[in-house]
């Protein structure tokens, strides 16, 4: 949260509350806020209302737009009322918290769909070797897109994603 950033001594002048639906201008980039989880949770999945906003980004710069997924809910691929505003911003690039059987997030399949559904051009898995007992192959993840290209970043490195 904010306030977290600055009791940690972030100035307040270099932070800002985004909120879904928000829009914000940094720089040469702008910044679109999305919901991951919806603040009612969704009863019919039996996902609870989350007890902090989760929210996920579009990031325009240059020729891209990609698609910072965030903690999203499990089922995600299977709400249109959580896809559209994502597909009506067009983000060619996602990079999708994913897991291969951990019920938090989507499994590999519903993350594939949610890129097919979304128009990517490219993915990249999410949360991989952020933790030593949470982590999956990315290649096995990868096997399951159809029509988008998988993006596989090593471990610890960068890619530069041409335009």
């Amino acid at each position: 949260s904010v306030r977290r950033l600055q009791d940690a001594g972030f100035p307040a002048g270099c932070t800002v509350v985004i909120a879904a639906g928000d829009r914000l201008s940094l720089g040469s980039m702008t910044v679109h806020a999305l919901w991951s989880k919806p603040p009612e949770g969704i009863p019919a999945d039996k996902i609870a209302a989350p007890d902090v906003q989760h929210l996920g980004y579009v990031i325009e710069g240059g020729t891209q737009r990609i698609y910072v997924t965030g903690d999203l809910v499990n089922t995600f691929a299977d709400h249109e009322e959580l896809l559209a505003p994502v597909r009506a911003l067009r983000p060619t690039v996602g990079l999708l918290t994913t897991h291969p059987d951990e019920g938090e997030f989507p499994f590999f399949e519903g993350s594939a769909r949610m890129a097919a559904s979304l128009g990517l051009k490219a993915a990249a898995p999410a949360h991989y070797q952020c933790f030593v007992r949470r982590t999956f192959d990315p290649a096995e993840w990868a096997m399951h897109l159809r029509g988008v290209d998988p993006l596989l970043i090593p471990y610890n490195q960068a890619v530069v994603y041409p335009s």
